[in-house]
């Protein structure tokens, strides 16, 4: 049994408001190069009792990475540069930095719903908040290694006390 449609992407806006998280997932975003999607993938696999394989990662990133850098990396430049630009004090380019944020939110989601429909089926029960610590341990350790990512800064970034309160969060699992 798969999910719901779109459950990945609800599930991700629901936990993303943690400002620790978010904060988190930029910097690791920033620094060194993870993909925030891919990130929130290994974790919401988790919450579903999902442990995601080597070959099942490997095909995610390879898809993700493409989409990346030819849709939502390109929206997120033009959007902070437009930040930044001295012209944000006309309105127009506000107006237009705000269009290029939900293409760019949009963008994030058709990803979302790509990582979704790959995902391996729910676990039939729902772990407890330990058992799905140590399965995003391990879905982060396999995306670190598939994705030359730092995993001390990962590890450092996603500490377990901030993983922990996620995936104890209400929201957890999407499942019907």
């Amino acid at each position: 049994m798969h999910s719901e449609p779109g459950a990945f992407w609800n599930w991700s806006i629901g936990i993303y408001g943690s400002n620790e998280l978010e904060a988190g997932l930029i910097a690791l975003q920033d620094n060194e190069d993870a993909d925030v999607n891919m990130m929130l993938w290994c974790l919401w696999n988790a919450a579903r009792g999902c442990e995601i394989t080597a070959a099942g990662m490997t095909d995610a990133a390879r898809i993700s990475d493409v989409w990346r850098s030819h849709a939502a990396a390109p929206l997120r430049a033009v959007r902070r540069w437009l930040k930044t630009s001295a012209a944000t004090t006309i309105g127009e380019v506000s107006d237009l930095r705000n269009c290029v944020k939900q293409v760019e939110l949009e963008s994030e989601r058709v990803q979302q719903d790509y990582l979704e429909r790959i995902a391996p089926s729910p676990a039939r029960t729902v772990p407890d908040v330990s058992q799905c610590l140590a399965l995003v341990r391990k879905n982060l350790s396999i995306y670190a290694r598939a994705c030359a990512i730092d995993q001390a800064a990962l590890d450092a970034t996603l500490s377990d006390a901030l993983l922990a309160s996620i995936l104890d969060a209400p929201t957890r699992v999407e499942e019907k």
